[in-house]
């Protein structure tokens, strides 16, 4: 059962929360020190932006936008402390549609206490003075524009009677004709402190002001003098004239204006304008020198904003294409003409000098205009002005015709390779049938003959497979047999085999663990095997080669090092090509035909790999390559 005293409070209770709810006010209630909210009206919920479904929820969870604005501080404060705080035009932030958006508020976070006097909770009443405050900051902020063009005008008022030549002007007038003092100024004092130039200009223009008939409008701009303080100004004067009932003016009345840098500003504008064209001019004639120049090269010229944006191509572009400049220039430039094989790779590595600022070059299939494809070598090199990248100068070339003599080579060199592999295979089969026999028969000299006639058809045998492996290459058919292996123990099996190939020099290895790696056991032999016997060769003077092996950046690293004749520092780059060999003065005692190093290289780049050296002429080489250590 309810008695009287319980449903007098709860009756109390709903009349207090009726009026907090009813309120035009905005108020809210919140209880205990982590500000639950038990009581928001319809006012404070719109300045919120929030609905019904906060009650029971904590203060800082439905507005945590109002961290960092010491809000949550202050209020920790008023309870804890039991001490009112009132707050007049205070800017907040609060979240609105996904947006933070700044108001004013005049506000009071006042405690509850019970009788004993400890506070149990805090009621939070507010004001939204926020459309008040913008009002009175455009208010402030016009009349200070007010102001400041006022002052900025330097207007001056003045009444001239032409009847009697008196002349009334305020203090700002005289301080334009250069008058510092208040004394009585004579018409007088007026004429002499015109610029005599423009004397018969001013007087003039007055007498058409004042003629009956005329009556033309006043509003001349001319120059002072500085009566007393020799300053130089030019003002604009506007005024109307007045007529009595014999239409004779007696009087004109107007205000003066200092445009002194107005006039200033218009004639350096002048001279800033002039100086533009001037340049401008300059400038389209070196673009036309540039146009005609760059039309008459025989390969197709291009520029390149920094963002890889076509905005400049020469007429021998234009000619190869059968489009006209509009078509090529923009965000897409070639790539849209360029063979669907070549595209993305292409991109790729232009979007990558793009990035890094280093040289750019590709060679990919163009469309002609007759919609032939044509294999072009494309280079292209940043400008850089003040340590930026301005511009990207860029060239395609014509490599057609060299493509298709290098297919036919290859070609060539497949089936001629693939001709000479079965007789040679079957030279080495007869040589070592006829060696065994004569060796049985006791004619060990004729079976050692055979013997180096054997060895002779190795060399053969391997220069073949070199012309193979090339074509293959070039051809993209070189195939590969990815296996997990112990990387350390290939190479030492390896260097092993070949150390009985050579008795004078010391192969010495320095061999780290490297684990386990994914890639082709039988081609990374071939490619240490040819970087050793390169060494060999090319140290005939030296006894000693080493080998070693090591982990660095999460690859695996293979160096090859000799004491032999080295490389010249600018054929370093060069010993990659196909069919490049070191030459000297004793090039005819190193046999090959240049295509082990270009093979080796090949093999790494597309085991994803590389390969560099380091070379010292007369001193010796240290080829090395590098491949990535794959996790199993």
């Amino acid at each position: 059962m309810i008695n009287d005293a319980d449903l007098q409070f709860r009756q109390s209770e709903n009349i207090y929360r009726t009026l907090i709810e009813e309120s035009p006010t905005p108020i809210g209630l919140y209880i205990g020190r982590d500000m639950i909210i038990q009581v928001a009206n319809k006012a404070i919920l719109e300045i919120w932006g929030k609905g019904d479904d906060v009650i029971n929820k904590s203060y800082h969870a439905i507005l945590p936008e109002l961290e960092g604005q010491k809000i949550f501080k202050i209020l920790d404060e008023v309870f804890t402390t039991g001490i009112t705080y009132e707050a007049t035009e205070y800017q907040l932030y609060i979240e609105r549609n996904g947006e933070m958006q700044k108001f004013y508020f005049n506000f009071t976070f006042k405690p509850l206490k019970d009788s004993e006097g400890n506070v149990w909770g805090v009621i939070n009443t507010a004001n939204d003075v926020t459309e008040l405050i913008l009002i009175r900051q455009k208010l402030a902020e016009s009349e200070e524009q007010t102001l400041f063009a006022l002052s900025a005008a330097e207007l001056g008022t003045w009444n001239f009677n032409p009847l009697n030549k008196s002349l009334v002007w305020d203090m700002r007038c005289q301080e334009l004709f250069g008058f510092n003092h208040d004394r009585y100024i004579q018409f007088s004092d007026f004429l002499r402190g015109i610029y005599p130039d423009d004397f018969e200009y001013v007087k003039s223009e007055t007498l058409q002001a004042i003629d009956k008939d005329l009556r033309k409008n006043f509003d001349i701009k001319f120059r002072t003098i500085g009566i007393e303080n020799k300053q130089l100004r030019w003002i604009r004067a506007k005024g109307n004239a007045y007529f009595n009932e014999d239409n004779a003016c007696n009087r004109i009345a107007g205000t003066v204006q200092n445009i002194t840098r107005e006039i200033a500003d218009s004639e350096e504008q002048k001279k800033l304008i002039a100086a533009v064209k001037l340049k401008n001019d300059e400038l389209n004639d070196q673009i036309k020198q540039f146009e005609f120049v760059t039309n008459f090269m025989p390969v197709q010229l291009w520029t390149a904003k920094t963002n890889g944006e076509l905005d400049f191509v020469n007429q021998r572009t234009l000619d190869f294409l059968g489009k006209e400049a509009k078509e090529i220039i923009g965000t897409e430039g070639f790539l849209k003409y360029i063979h669907p094989e070549d595209q993305e790779a292409s991109l790729a590595i232009w979007t990558q000098s793009l990035q890094s600022g280093t040289p750019y070059q590709y060679e990919f299939r163009l469309e002609d205009k007759k919609g032939n494809y044509k294999w072009q070598l494309s280079r292209a090199l940043p400008f850089i002005n003040d340590g930026k990248i301005i511009k990207w100068f860029g060239t395609n070339t014509d490599i057609d015709e060299q493509k298709q003599l290098q297919r036919q080579k290859d070609d060539f060199l497949g089936i001629a390779s693939h001709e000479l592999k079965t007789p040679v295979t079957s030279i080495k089969a007869y040589a070592q049938v006829l060696g065994a026999m004569l060796a049985k028969e006791g004619e060990q000299k004729k079976a050692e003959m055979v013997l180096r006639m054997d060895s002779q058809v190795n060399r053969l045998t391997n220069l073949i497979g070199d012309l193979l492996d090339v074509t293959k290459i070039n051809s993209g058919r070189l195939l590969f047999n990815k296996t997990w292996f112990d990387f350390k123990q290939v190479i030492k099996e390896t260097v092993e085999d070949l150390q009985h190939t050579t008795q004078k020099h010391k192969l010495i290895q320095d061999l780290a663990e490297t684990g386990q790696i994914f890639s082709d056991k039988d081609r990374i032999g071939q490619v240490v095997t040819n970087l050793v016997t390169n060494a060999i060769k090319y140290s005939p003077y030296t006894d000693k080669i080493i080998i070693n092996t090591k982990l660095e950046n999460n690859e695996v690293v293979v160096c090859v090092q000799d004491f032999g004749i080295g490389i010249p520092e600018d054929k370093a780059d060069r010993v990659f090509e196909q069919f490049y060999r070191v030459s000297g003065d004793k090039q005819h005692t190193f046999p090959g035909l240049g295509l082990g190093l270009y093979i080796s290289s090949e093999i790494i780049k597309r085991e994803g790999g590389k390969m560099w050296v380091n070379s010292i002429e007369g001193k010796g080489s240290t080829f090395c390559f590098s491949l990535p250590l794959n996790k199993k």
